[in-house]
């Protein structure tokens, strides 16, 4: 199904800023909308239900897969996480952009189920940066500290299956990378056909360019009829062009040579198209 709102896969290892960047993201684009995942741990620090994750029991979570009511569902770090599939598809419906922050597992299940997810792996500057990272958070035992390292060495194994990769080396930086491939997106052809279907109807714009409608034409670009190919040609029409020439340099040229330089692309054109003729209108022996 077509959404006219665009979908943000955001994954990274534990540590690695992908809460914080999405976090600021969302306070400067308000056109950005989170997706609240399910997930079967416990809140931490001022996490809120319903703001940061739905907070459910493991009876709950196993309900809600068996009446598939996730787009995608993982185990992560002994715990379980899933995306409610009628939240994503309500809002996109709406016309807001949507972004998840996910593990990768859940991430390369979301681009199978939305065709127009844009995945984005947020990675650290160094394994040294992480641990500290991990470690100046204070909310983790040594050896749940050790648990995310070791996994995280499997989660960014998976880099190079994610559209995009940002490095959290500077967080200012980092930020500037997602806004800039948000905008991106919203800029491509598919995603502005969906945003702005009715603007494209208004101006009469075909889902696809008919093959039929040839080159453009201007004061640069040689003539062409449907069907003309070059290959036909014999030697030295049309396939031997005039070998590109360098730009004027700073050395002082006269008015006409100057005015020669700006004609000599449309004499080109113009010598192809008198051969061309010329050999068009030799009688056949």
């Amino acid at each position: 199904m077509v959404y006219p709102g665009n979908l943000y896969v955001v994954a990274a290892p534990s540590g690695a800023g992908k809460s914080s960047l999405v976090r600021a993201l969302l306070e400067l684009d308000s056109r950005v909308q989170p997706s609240v995942s399910h997930t079967t741990r416990t809140p931490r620090g001022q996490e809120k239900h319903g703001r940061e994750y739905f907070f459910v029991s493991p009876q709950e979570f196993d309900a809600m897969v068996a009446a598939d009511a996730f787009v995608e569902w993982a185990h992560v770090h002994q715990q379980r996480y899933g995306t409610s599939r009628h939240a994503i598809e309500e809002r996109m419906n709406q016309g807001s952009d949507v972004i998840l922050e996910i593990d990768f597992q859940g991430a390369i299940q979301i681009k199978k189920l939305f065709s127009n997810a844009i995945s984005i792996f947020i990675l650290p500057p160094s394994w040294e940066e992480l641990r500290a990272r991990l470690e100046r958070r204070g909310e983790d035992s040594p050896e749940v500290i050790e648990l995310r390292l070791k996994n995280a060495q499997v989660e960014v194994a998976q880099v190079d299956k994610f559209d995009f990769v940002i490095i959290n080396e500077l967080f200012d930086r980092a930020l500037f990378d997602l806004k800039a491939i948000v905008h991106a997106q919203r800029l491509k052809f598919s995603a502005q056909r969906r945003a702005r279907a009715d603007t494209f109807l208004a101006l009469n714009i075909p889902s696809a360019s008919p093959s039929s409608l040839g080159e453009i034409h201007g004061p640069y670009h040689c003539r062409r009829l449907p069907g003309d190919d070059s290959q036909s040609l014999s030697t030295g029409v049309g396939r031997d062009l005039p070998r590109a020439r360098a730009q004027p340099g700073s050395h002082t040229q006269s008015g006409k040579q100057e005015q020669a330089w700006r004609d000599r692309p449309a004499r080109d054109c113009r010598w192809q198209d008198r051969h061309r003729d010329a050999q068009e209108s030799t009688p056949l022996s």
